[in-house]
């Protein structure tokens, strides 16, 4: 039996990075495709009406607060997993996100087959950040020095401190909310 195709919904003031993600989406059978929205009004709305396995959201939508929207997501729709596809990316923003409740954070320049496998990981449970599925039922840690945010190399850093209290502990964070 094939598994039920997974429901995005995407929240993007620009219309045509939806239209975009529309036609990637629309036509593949692993996907039904519920359109996209541009504030949280409309979200909201369309969330309570649609139930999206999956919602793909910008961070930078002019007069919103995109983590605020996270959080109240969790409330209102606590089937729903976040997927941030944003032109901007930092570990700050990555850990905003993760805070809020996101369960991915991709870069607009991320390849588009990157972007699908990504929605699919996340509506799956498993926490996708800058390029990385992470796999925890299977052990698998990101792996070490590869692509961050935006596909730029890893930095390295000089202190062990450092590099192990990172990403990781952030991507903990969406397992601890989510009680898994």
């Amino acid at each position: 039996m094939a598994a039920a195709p997974i429901k995005v919904l995407c929240v993007e003031d620009n219309a045509l990075v939806g239209e975009v993600l529309a036609r990637k989406l629309d036509g593949n059978p692993d996907f039904v495709w519920l359109g996209w929205v541009s504030s949280s009004e409309e979200l909201f709305k369309k969330v309570a009406e649609v139930a999206p396995d999956v919602v793909c959201m910008d961070l930078s939508m002019p007069g919103e607060d995109a983590f605020a929207m996270i959080e109240e997501l969790r409330t209102r729709a606590p089937n729903s997993r976040v997927m941030i596809l944003s032109g901007h990316s930092s570990q700050q923003l990555v850990e905003q996100a993760i805070d809020a409740g996101a369960w991915g954070f991709l870069s607009k320049a991320e390849d588009s087959r990157m972007i699908i496998q990504s929605l699919k990981s996340v509506a799956a449970g498993k926490p996708v950040f800058g390029g990385w599925i992470i796999d925890f039922k299977n052990n698998v840690p990101p792996p070490s020095g590869q692509r961050p945010l935006g596909g730029a190399p890893a930095a390295k850093t000089s202190s062990k401190k450092a590099r192990s209290t990172g990403g990781l502990l952030s991507v903990f964070r969406v397992f601890r909310k989510a009680g898994s």
